[in-house]
């Protein structure tokens, strides 16, 4: 039979080896997340370039999205942009009114030209209340 006291030994080695199992299960959970974490980070990059007109002139205000997202930001007075933490192969759109909207890869340094869409400003004429089709103005207008 066994004695008091080999059984308390082998409890209390069984609630150790249970303790030390926990711990190195916690440590490798942490270890892969840490990875995990690093890995994301490491593969995101930061996207920047400037935008201008066929002329060469810097566009304010033009939208800049990432494809299939929410995130997006605007040029600066000068048409610079930046967005950071952009995936790799991620697509940008680029979008102003009066301008074809504009599609490219994602990269550092980028140089886009919009060019215009006479076309689609053709068709609206604006007046301060709202607005009319060019069709349905009465009164003379000039481009």
């Amino acid at each position: 039979m066994f004695s008091r006291k080999k059984l308390l030994t082998s409890a209390v080695l069984v609630t150790a080896m249970s303790i030390a199992g926990a711990a190195s299960a916690n440590a490798t959970a942490n270890t892969i997340a840490a990875a995990t974490q690093s890995k994301t980070t490491a593969t995101a990059q930061s996207t920047s370039g400037r935008i201008t007109d066929s002329n060469g002139q810097p566009l304010v205000g033009v939208t800049v999205m990432v494809k299939g997202t929410q995130k997006g930001t605007m040029t600066d007075p000068d048409g610079n942009f930046s967005l950071a933490n952009v995936a790799p192969g991620s697509q940008l759109t680029f979008r102003y009114v009066g301008y074809k909207d504009v599609t490219a890869n994602a990269g550092s340094g980028m140089n886009i030209v919009l060019q215009e869409d006479n076309q689609l400003l053709d068709e609206i004429v604006v007046v301060g209340y709202g607005y009319m089709q060019r069709k349905d103005v009465t009164s003379s207008t000039g481009v």
